[in-house]
């Protein structure tokens, strides 16, 4: 296969929208998209014509911007769409994550429901599931109230 220049004539063709007799649909397209030049030979538009496209949301408002750069996804933005604009502004994209309670507080909190659930079932790994906790955490407290040896 060779490559063949193309001709002032066919550069002028392409300008106007027109397929090159010489030239298949798919060579006109990848040439004017090489230079730049807007190419839709079914319309027949004039050249370098803005596209009739416009994006569902165009840009992100400053509010959106601002919300990014605090971690937090834009209402109406999805997370992925969030990570490629913090990604294109340059900054970095964490979300705020919550805070974990530690086993002895959460235990601390939740030790009157633990003692109400440990005498009403007499179940310490039912109990641990319900609350969310270490098994040896509830059967030190089953241990306190006597209810295993």
């Amino acid at each position: 296969m060779t490559i063949r220049t193309w001709t002032p004539e066919e550069l002028e063709m392409l300008a106007n929208h027109v397929v090159p007799p010489t030239r298949s649909l798919n060579a006109a397209r990848v040439k004017a998209c090489s230079l730049g030049i807007s190419f839709r030979p079914n319309e027949g538009a004039p050249a370098n014509t803005a596209p009739a496209w416009t994006p569902a949301k165009p840009t992100y408002t400053e509010a959106e911007l601002d919300c990014i750069r605090n971690g937090v996804i834009p209402e109406g933005r999805s997370l992925s769409g969030a990570y490629n604009k913090a990604f294109r502004m340059g900054t970095s994209f964490a979300t705020k994550r919550r805070r974990k309670t530690p086993q002895k507080e959460k235990v601390a909190l939740l030790k009157d429901d633990i003692v109400k659930e440990l005498q009403a079932r007499h179940s310490i790994r039912s109990t641990a599931i319900k609350f969310g906790l270490a098994y040896t955490s509830v059967r030190n407290i089953a241990v306190e109230l006597g209810l295993v040896a």
